[in-house]
């Protein structure tokens, strides 16, 4: 936070709503998956989506000890799920060289354009899906917004991304993409038991953000000017 800081109580409710919501809208996970992910467990989409879903269904998870070391790791670990923010997203593009990344971005558009199928493309964008550990399913991204030209080219590579959106307050997630989705600029809809408003909004559509439903917190603990 920016401000001051304030305790936001959650109850197991809003937990397990959000875990709902993450069932709904990823590709369907199972034991045979691993997860790398950069979240740290005082995050509380991380506790949802990790402690709540990916361990309780049987998922191996592993943590970055450092973005440094992430080729590394993920060498190591070769997992199926990234969660990540749009700093490591970004990392990877512009580590590509100039030359090398003008190509691979004229192929990206041929494979968007002819619909490859994810096979060819994973043939076309091999050094890509390497770096990342080879056999990676699908990324989530949250925290900040997430350039749309990367998410596009990530998604054109064959590596699909889920933009989410939300904040403690909401018990992580608040709204997330939905498999297949082609909006790079939108974190998708909000989840399905979830109300979602833009107050006050400007000529652009720009206002404060607003949410009903049983995700959102209690209160902010000892503080009812706040509540």
């Amino acid at each position: 936070t920016t401000g001051t800081q304030k305790a936001i109580m959650l109850s197991e409710t809003n937990m397990l709503v959000g875990w709902k919501g993450i069932e709904e809208r990823m590709d369907r996970v199972d034991e045979n998956d691993v997860c790398y992910t950069f979240l740290p467990f005082h995050h509380v989409f991380a506790n949802v989506i990790i402690l709540l879903y990916a361990l309780p269904i049987g998922c191996q998870v592993y943590l970055c000890s450092d973005i440094k070391q992430a080729r590394h790791e993920m060498a190591l670990a070769r997992p199926t799920i990234i969660h990540g923010v749009p700093l490591f997203y970004e990392r990877i593009y512009n580590l590509i060289p100039p030359r090398v990344l003008a190509k691979a971005r004229r192929a990206a558009v041929v494979a968007r354009v002819l619909h490859l199928p994810l096979s060819v493309r994973k043939k076309v964008f091999a050094a890509l899906h390497e770096a990342l550990g080879g056999r990676v399913a699908f990324l989530i991204c949250g925290g900040a917004n997430l350039n749309p030209t990367i998410h596009q080219f990530f998604n054109d590579a064959g590596l699909f991304i889920y933009n989410a959106y939300g904040s403690t307050e909401t018990a992580g997630a608040l709204c997330a993409m939905t498999p297949g989705s082609t909006k790079h600029a939108s974190v998708g809809r909000p989840y399905d038991d979830m109300e979602v408003a833009i107050l006050s909004p400007d000529d652009e559509g720009t206002g404060e953000i607003i949410a009903r439903g049983p995700s959102i917190f209690l209160g902010y603990f000892n503080n009812p000017t706040e509540n």
